[in-house]
């Protein structure tokens, strides 16, 4: 059983949520409905941005989806600035990250924490997307498969095996983020092969599932073709708005036609014209919004565990 690409941006702490607004307008007018029938879109705004983000997805009907950047590992109570995964269900969220890099290293959040947001997530009926990955110097000592391992068996412990199926692995090779390293397709596929084997082991049945890693692979339709060499699926890490051009890179049949209409379909804003968009498209936020990831997508665990047996990369 084969699933849709799942094509996600992340804005990390990034646009208000009138440029929020903007942005939505722009994806929808570059995507067409019918290139949903192909891949499944969603963007991951910062908390203050979910409302207006629901507003405009609801009001106008669009297609894509959205979800939140974390989550608390609890319901409700004393515990001040956290948000609950009740509140994102509310607000409409399909998704929502887990174990974030940035997370784990500025927030000191553990494997056992990251388990226990991924299932407070699912009991909420949220798709958490557990991210996991290396920094350079776990990469340069050769230890990377094994880490990546280790962070998987915790970030998932607990869960059961129908719900490990539901959930999004992201690979985030930390040293090729923001660095001007390029992970190469091998080093994904590498990593990617190792994940989907363990992850047959730890499901134990057949079921579909998605394993994603970041590539860094940015810049040009070359580059992209040389990363993403045969992966079916991918998760767009970018902070905002260049992610849109992976899009264009990986699938050229989908080449959006950047250009805003005059009208106003928004809830309660009026659709900024294209000027507007291409001067914020040249601001400073620009530059931070470059990371791509690609997602291997396996058929089955029974499937992804024979090809990695037998020596295969595991990708279509």
């Amino acid at each position: 059983m084969s699933r849709k690409p799942l094509i996600a941006g992340n804005w990390k702490m990034n646009l208000n949520h009138y440029e929020a607004i903007a942005l939505v307008q722009k994806i929808a007018f570059s995507l067409p409905d019918k290139y949903y029938d192909r891949v499944d879109v969603a963007v991951i705004p910062p908390f203050t941005d979910l409302r207006s983000v629901q507003t405009l997805v609801d009001g106008d009907k669009l297609r894509l989806t959205y979800g939140a950047q974390d989550l608390s590992p609890h319901d409700s109570g004393a515990y001040t600035g956290d948000v609950s995964g009740a509140f994102l269900a509310k607000l409409g969220c399909s998704y929502v990250v887990v174990g974030h890099s940035e997370r784990r290293t500025y927030h000191n959040e553990d494997d056992a924490l990251v388990a226990a947001k991924a299932a407070t997530a699912l009991k909420h009926g949220l798709t958490p997307i557990v991210c996991i990955g290396e920094h350079l110097d776990v990469r340069e000592a050769g230890n990377h498969v094994a880490h990546n391992i280790e962070q998987l068996r915790g970030s998932l412990a607990g869960l059961l095996a129908e719900q490990i199926g539901s959930v999004v692995i992201a690979y985030e090779p930390v040293w090729a983020i923001g660095t001007g390293r390029v992970a190469s397709a091998a080093d994904a596929q590498e990593v990617c092969a190792a994940i989907r084997k363990e992850l047959a082991s730890l499901a134990f049945v057949t079921m579909p599932i998605r394993c994603g890693c970041s590539t860094a692979a940015r810049g040009t339709p070359k580059t992209s073709a040389t990363s993403w060499p045969r992966m079916t699926s991918m998760v767009a890490w970018s902070a905002g708005r260049r992610w849109t051009g992976s899009i264009s890179r990986r699938w050229p049949r989908l080449r959006p036609v950047v250009r805003c209409r005059s009208g106003s379909r928004a809830c309660y804003t009026r659709r900024p014209s294209s000027r507007a968009i291409n001067a914020r498209s040249t601001s400073t936020l620009v530059r931070s919004l470059s990371v791509a990831s690609a997602i291997c997508s396996a058929d089955s665990v029974s499937a992804a565990s024979s090809r990695c047996e037998s020596g295969g990369n595991g990708t279509r």
